[in-house]
């Protein structure tokens, strides 16, 4: 079976029920199959919730430093044993740290964390010399010791 290039549609009128596969297996998780010249549609899953987040980091000892004590994560225990890391909690969702000491390019991809208190939050990162990128209205990005950037921004 070809796949078709897909098209963005979430509306339900963009899809054909009843599928005109009956056969699961044969249905990608994503698209679903061209019906008269009509592009695909993206089929999206339906995600709950964001579980965690990953950060590689080129030194664990700094970074749990950073993780802990900049930003004042709580550390968990980790659930698995593979390579070197750490985990932290962070509201409902865990910020994973994965060693490896390769460096890194710079870049702008980032996530974001909220805060209570903007401007203790920007006086905290700076006495403890975290980088910081960029600041604006509401919100600073800041780095990580290993170049990982953090968007902090002021809760409603």
């Amino acid at each position: 079976m070809v796949w078709p290039v897909p098209a963005m549609g979430s509306a339900r009128r963009d899809f054909t029920y009843p599928s005109p596969i009956s056969n699961p297996k044969e249905l990608s998780r994503y698209y679903i199959a061209v019906l008269r010249g009509v592009k695909g549609k993206i089929l999206a899953m339906r995600c709950l919730r964001l579980t965690h987040v990953n950060v590689r980091v080129q030194n664990l000892e700094d970074a749990v430093r950073f993780y802990g004590t900049v930003m004042g994560l709580d550390p968990i225990p980790r659930r698995d044993t593979k390579g070197k890391g750490a985990w932290f909690r962070l509201g409902d969702t865990e910020v994973h740290l994965a060693e490896d000491p390769a460096s890194q390019p710079r870049s702008k991809r980032h996530f974001a964390v909220e805060v209570a208190d903007l401007a203790e939050a920007r006086r905290t990162a700076g006495e403890h010399g975290a980088e910081i990128d960029q600041e604006e209205a509401g919100r600073f990005w800041m780095r990580d010791p290993s170049g990982n950037r953090i968007e902090v921004v002021q809760a409603p």
